[in-house]
């Protein structure tokens, strides 16, 4: 019974039935605690299903809020190193910040009902993915410091306190991702050690590396889904630049 008050008072579900008496707990079925988001990440019903992608990435957030100290910033750590050593991941940790801005500028209400279904579904899921992206400090986006590769290298970086007051968000992460190529084609091996070792930490967390570019692909193909149901003539100068930033968003990694 306390643990069942316990559940409560986080809002984990506890809507799972009673075993009878003389039941071994061997045989009780795996609970799901929706606070935490799927057991097991599917990367495919990520791209598939939005609720579920919402879902996942909520859990995610909140998977990091109650991580052990210690190990939420060996998290955030190697999330930094990634960040400061790579401009794609840099670029695809900064995405959803930026997209849940350009998303939360669009006026819905004139919109038929299912391409503003649509769009609600769409803003739910960046806005989880964008608050999983701020448990981790991604939206201070810390500047590389001597050792960090892209300290040593020639490539245009925006600052937390920049990227917040820019007036076009997607446009700075469209910058740094068109800048890439140029900048991974110096690296070394040591650098791509570095990479490695943030990357492990990171796709450890997540069980399923996969999750991430599933979700951008998600929001892609559901952004395309609401331009459809629009009128050529209406449709937001926003969604326009959310499609354009990802389907330019190089695939190219560090």
């Amino acid at each position: 019974m306390r643990w069942i008050v316990v559940l409560s008072l986080l809002g984990l579900s506890t809507a799972t039935a009673e075993a009878p008496p003389n039941s071994s707990c061997a045989n009780m079925a795996p609970i799901e605690y929706p606070l935490f988001g799927p057991a097991i990440v599917d990367a495919d019903k990520v791209l598939s299903d939005g609720t579920y992608a919402v879902r996942t990435f909520d859990g995610y957030a909140n998977r990091v809020v109650f991580l052990p100290e210690a190990e939420r910033v060996e998290l955030q750590k190697a999330v930094k190193v990634l960040m400061t050593n790579c401009p794609w991941n840099r670029s695809r940790f900064m995405l959803p910040l930026a997209l849940e801005r350009s998303l939360d500028e669009i006026n819905s209400f004139a919109m038929p009902d299912a391409p503003r279904q649509r769009l609600e579904l769409l803003r739910d899921g960046v806005r989880a993915h964008a608050r999983f992206m701020r448990t981790l400090n991604v939206d201070q986006l810390p500047m590389p410091e001597p050792g960090d590769f892209l300290a040593t290298v020639e490539v245009e970086l925006v600052d937390g306190t920049a990227f917040a007051a820019s007036e076009d968000p997607l446009a700075d992460v469209l910058a740094l991702s068109m800048q890439v190529d140029g900048v991974v084609s110096q690296m070394d091996s040591t650098v791509h050690a570095r990479l490695d070792g943030g990357r492990a930490v990171f796709d450890d967390f997540l069980h399923e590396p996969g999750a991430m570019w599933s979700a951008n692909r998600r929001w892609y193909d559901e952004a395309l889904r609401i331009r459809k149901g629009l009128p050529e003539n209406n449709r937001p100068p926003q969604l326009e630049a959310v499609i354009r930033v990802l389907d330019a968003y190089t695939q190219t990694g560090c």
